[in-house]
């Protein structure tokens, strides 16, 4: 069986290296960019699935219409469609949510539901959370494979995020309400590809990173650069 992995960041290319050692029997092929999935499909015949799992570019209607494609959210679908989903559901203070798998469409975080799996984000860093997302992923991709779960329709009314951009990141102190809040700001930024909470004060942009929350304060790792 041939399947491709599709992911952009570093703990979806590590989430395939377990994955290839575990699951040997089948060919995998790992691509970083649409132009890697474009030659690897125009090089590698009879694909049976393309997992998307970590991507933020468009894929093309050529491609999703032809393969299966599987793209995963960490939202109960159809709450939380749009981009950003963890930074979105963590600034609401939503920490128990879904990993959902859905077959990927021309319409946005809208195709049938495979299969979706519980997680707690209510503690550690958006690149800690990353990793354990992605260990999820790749035990939910060896379940599809395995069972040949078939995709549903999504059920409910959805619910649309927007995408955060990276002036989202700048906080101010007067809008926190608490200690938890600074945390959660903190540490939903805190991942690569993603730009740190910061503040900017005479000239300089103070970012926060590696933020611990106790009873009375939030410590967290300081870098200060000119603007």
């Amino acid at each position: 069986m041939n399947i491709i992995i599709a992911g952009q960041h570093i703990w979806s290319k590590m989430g395939y290296n377990r994955c290839v050692n575990n699951y040997k029997k089948n060919n995998y092929y790992y691509c970083e960019t649409l132009e890697e999935l474009q030659a690897t499909l125009g090089n590698v015949a009879n694909i049976q699935y393309i997992f998307f799992t970590h991507w933020s570019d468009f894929v093309p209607s050529d491609i999703t219409s032809k393969y299966e494609c599987v793209c995963f959210h960490p939202t109960a679908l159809p709450f939380g469609r749009g981009g950003t989903p963890l930074q979105n559901l963590i600034i609401r203070g939503i920490y128990d949510t879904k990993i959902t798998a859905f077959r990927m469409t021309d319409d946005i975080d809208a195709g049938p539901i495979y299969l979706q799996v519980d997680i707690n984000i209510e503690t550690g860093t958006a690149r800690w959370i990353y990793n354990k997302i992605s260990d999820i992923i790749y035990n939910m991709i060896h379940v599809i494979i395995q069972l040949n779960i078939q995709p549903h329709p999504q059920q409910g009314e959805p619910v649309y995020f927007k995408r955060r951009t990276p002036k989202d990141s700048e906080f101010e102190m007067g809008d926190m309400e608490s200690f938890s809040d600074i945390y959660d700001f903190i540490r939903m930024l805190d991942a690569s590809g993603y730009p740190p909470a910061y503040i900017e004060i005479g000239g300089y942009r103070i970012s926060f990173l590696d933020p611990e929350l106790s009873d009375t304060s939030v410590c967290a790792y300081v870098e200060i650069e000119k603007i």
